[in-house]
């Protein structure tokens, strides 16, 4: 038999759909991300940077102009291993930089 459709839903099960429905869930990890990857960059680094999100296990970080860019990518071996230490459940790949 199935649920009868007037029995009360547990709050917590609401809640979840809810997050999931408008993407609070989603907020709440690109925070989560930009947190990590503030501690891992260094304040000046992450002045000038923005965490667009993840793709494919990837972090995609938005940087200030090209110099910086290239700065990061010698520095990323570095930052990457630091982030998957911080995040391990992220399971991250790799980190790709995009200059704007």
């Amino acid at each position: 038999m199935g649920k009868d459709p007037y029995e009360p839903e547990k709050i917590g099960n609401v809640i979840a759909q809810m997050i999931a429905r408008y993407g609070l869930g989603e907020t709440r990890a690109r925070k989560q991300l930009a947190q990590a990857w503030s501690e891992v960059a260094g304040s000046d680094f992450a002045e000038m940077t923005q965490v667009l999100g993840m793709r494919a296990k990837k972090l995609e970080i938005k940087v200030l102009h090209s110099a910086l860019l290239q700065e990061l990518t010698f520095r990323q071996k570095d930052l990457l291993a630091d982030l998957k230490q911080k995040l391990p459940e992220l399971e991250l790949k790799g980190l790709k930089f995009k200059a704007g």
